[in-house]
């Protein structure tokens, strides 16, 4: 069930503390997505054309928000960002590592005023596959995306505190 792997995300972002400012959306340093916003039918892979289809929001999204951390939820998502690492095979693969985070330049804006902005791609499965194997794994991957994140954020948080990018500079060189 869809509505439960959300919920799994939200026990999650409640555990950070994280909270949505709509006032000013460009407070928020988190972004949570998958590819698509309406996943498809009997948890299949997204088509490519489906893909091609929606990317447009996706980045219009991303436009607006400029993140310093996107969750990335399953394979689809972290192909469209071209995160080269693999969480396992076929749908209800589960194996390590369950996450990961990738640091990288994303480029916001139109052709003629790119800018890029450095940021924490944290790269997860999607919890319904977690959901799939039962209760036991589920709390594993609650665990690992938390720990996943608190690094995401104070890595972040280091380098922008700091007012330089050194330290996100020298994890983008090491990947």
């Amino acid at each position: 069930n869809l509505r439960d792997s959300g919920m799994i995300i939200f026990r999650i972002l409640e555990k950070l503390d994280y909270r949505i400012d709509f006032k000013n959306p460009n407070k928020c340093n988190l972004f949570v997505t998958n590819v698509l916003h309406c996943h498809p039918l009997n948890n299949r892979p997204s088509t490519s054309a489906e893909i091609r289809n929606c990317h447009n929001f996706l980045e219009q999204e991303l436009e607006i928000v400029k993140p310093s951390i996107i969750l990335l939820l399953g394979n689809d998502a972290k192909n469209w960002f071209g995160v080269k690492s693999t969480f396992g095979e076929g749908v209800g693969a589960f194996s390590s590592p369950l996450c990961y985070i990738r640091y990288r330049k994303i480029k916001y804006g139109k052709p003629e005023n790119k800018t890029y902005k450095f940021t924490a791609l944290v790269c997860a499965q999607h919890p319904a596959s977690a959901m799939r194997i039962g209760p036991n794994i589920v709390k594993k991957y609650e665990q690992i995306l938390l720990i996943n994140l608190k690094k995401a954020i104070k890595t972040m948080a280091l380098g922008n505190s700091i007012g330089n990018k050194n330290t996100i500079e020298n994890k983008i060189h090491r990947e």
